[in-house]
């Protein structure tokens, strides 16, 4: 009975795994065509638009972006696109071309509803966008674009040529949310080049000019040391430049770049509303430029090419020189010809806009966007951030003579250079006299080792100002400080344009010594520099 029931209950379990089995086997299949249906409906390539309208030929393309309509016609010679409202206006041609051609290629993926009876549920009630393509027959379609369903990649759309609701690529309606200012062909800052050359700059600020000049001979006036080419003048305040600070200036120039174009085509009143008819900030920019152009010779000739000749935007009023290099050329020869040519660049900033400032340039009616980051440089420089600030940056073959005031004691060293006869000795004994030049030292009239005269000289050889001596603690005195725990050093130069200068240190507060040059007060030095160099002197017994 026992094993009776046991079959029984066997026979149950098999009859159950068996269903189980079959059950699993017709999921399986369910869930094949379902994957199978779903496959080949959203693979399909569904033509939404009319069968009369040929999207091979399409001729213009409007759109509506942020409530203004924008349309666009294929010129006649079936390249060119125009701007409807403004065929002048520089249209960036490849922008029209992906709109087209995503309008060519463009199906549906899926079809949702044949019928419009549930727009709100797509976004289709209140379309984003409506695009109206037609095509060189006169046909139109116009395609109205919903919601996007991000997962699926897809945006659900209707056309007004059926009442379907389609999802076509997501990635399409992208290609119609432009401003028009974002397809304008942006017109190129003329920055300088690798062979620029600078002449000058000026920057313009509210009430304040600061000028910056090169000058291939220095000015000892203003940097007694000669190691200075570019010269500043704020206000009339003239100083030496920072090699550095200068190139900060210039690679802030080349690296200058347009953020997009605010406004197309505008007049001198409208100026007013980007700020540009008072501006923050003008910057000018005087550079020669080296270009290499084409010219025709005869036989024995060179041609020689006017500035005026070459294209660009150029200084007219630059009497700057053309330099030519050219090569052999025989008779009726085209031959190259390197070119120095003069340019001016004028920057004028706007107001600001967030993190940027509204631009222009030159003459142009265009308003640009540049980032407030790239303009610091210019916007916050001053002559704390552009002076030199080496005033005892000179080397011993500078020097003549330096005699040293300090705490009533007098050096005067002075550096000679003399011609010795001096007498070597070959390997087979030979002896044989030349001249060699020497330099001499001497202190106080006494011959001294030039390493005495090094050692002192090194501790403020290289002694950079800190700062700048204050223009609120400046008076209208003309002489320096002296006596006391002043320090005097006159300086005379075997080789500079300027003979002598006149250094006076004197105790400023408890950081810094004032440095006068020539009774003016120009800089503040670190006191413990000065306390080093004053070490550094002779001692009575020495």
């Amino acid at each position: 009975m026992k094993r009776k029931k046991q079959r029984r209950l066997l026979l149950i379990l098999l009859v159950l795994l068996l269903a189980l089995c079959v059950g699993y086997f017709f999921l399986l299949r369910y869930n094949k065509e379902q994957e199978n249906s779903e496959t080949e409906e959203t693979d399909a390539s569904i033509s939404i638009y009319p069968e009369d309208f040929d999207s091979s030929a399409i001729s213009s393309i409007s759109y509506q972006y942020d409530g203004t309509a924008l349309a666009f016609s294929l010129q006649s010679d079936g390249e060119t696109w125009q701007y409807d409202d403004n065929k002048n206006f520089p249209l960036n041609q490849s922008s029209l071309s992906g709109m087209n051609s995503q309008l060519q290629s463009l199906t549906a993926s899926r079809k949702i509803k044949d019928n419009l009876d549930d727009l709100a549920d797509y976004g289709l009630d209140q379309p984003s966008n409506a695009v109206t393509a037609k095509d060189s027959d006169g046909t139109e379609c116009t395609i109205y674009f919903g919601n996007t369903n991000d997962s699926a990649g897809v945006t659900y759309v209707y056309t007004d040529a059926d009442q379907n609701i389609y999802t076509i690529d997501s990635g399409v309606a992208d290609y119609f949310s432009h401003p028009l200012l974002d397809m304008i062909v942006e017109d190129e800052l003329p920055l300088p080049d690798s062979t620029a050359v600078y002449k000058n700059m000026t920057i313009e600020r509210g009430k304040s000019t600061l000028t910056f000049q090169y000058k291939e001979n220095g000015d000892t006036d203003l940097d007694y040391l000669k190691r200075c080419a570019w010269f500043g003048d704020i206000d009339g305040d003239r100083f030496a430049m920072d090699d550095t600070a200068v190139s900060e200036l210039t690679d802030a120039l080349d690296s200058l770049s347009t953020s997009g174009c605010a406004a197309y085509d505008i007049s001198e009143d409208e100026m007013s509303v980007y700020g540009l008819d008072d501006p923050t900030a003008v910057i000018t920019v005087n550079y020669t430029q080296t270009e290499t152009v084409e010219a025709e010779t005869t036989e024995d000739e060179t041609s020689e090419n006017e500035s005026s000749e070459i294209s660009g935007t150029k200084d007219s009023n630059d009497d700057a020189e053309s330099e030519t290099e050219t090569e052999e050329a025989t008779e009726e020869e085209t031959e190259t010809q390197t070119v120095k040519v003069p340019y001016k660049l004028t920057l004028k900033i706007g107001k600001a806009v967030g993190d940027y400032y509204y631009v222009t340039w030159n003459d142009l009616s265009q308003v640009y966007l540049m980032s407030a980051s790239s303009l610091e440089t210019f916007l916050n420089c001053d002559k704390s951030t552009l002076a030199y600030m080496e005033p005892f940056h000179f080397t011993v073959n500078d020097l003549e003579e330096m005699t040293i005031t300090c705490d009533g004691r007098t050096y005067q060293y002075q550096i000679k250079q003399t011609t010795e006869e001096v007498e070597s000795t070959d390997e087979d004994g030979n002896t044989t006299t030349e001249e060699q030049e020497v330099t001499k030292y001497t202190l106080n009239g006494d011959e001294i080792d030039s390493g005495d005269f090094t050692n002192m000289l090194g501790t403020i050889q290289n002694a950079a100002a800190e700062k700048l001596y204050p223009e609120d603690a400046k008076d209208n005195s003309s002489s320096a400080p002296s006596g006391g725990d002043s320090v005097t050093i006159q300086v005379k130069f075997s080789r500079s344009e300027r003979s002598e200068v006149t250094l006076v240190l004197t105790p400023y507060d408890s950081s810094y010594y004032a440095l006068y040059v020539d009774g003016t007060p120009a800089y503040l030095m670190n006191k413990m520099d000065i306390a080093g160099f004053i070490k550094a002197l002779p001692t009575e017994e020495e």
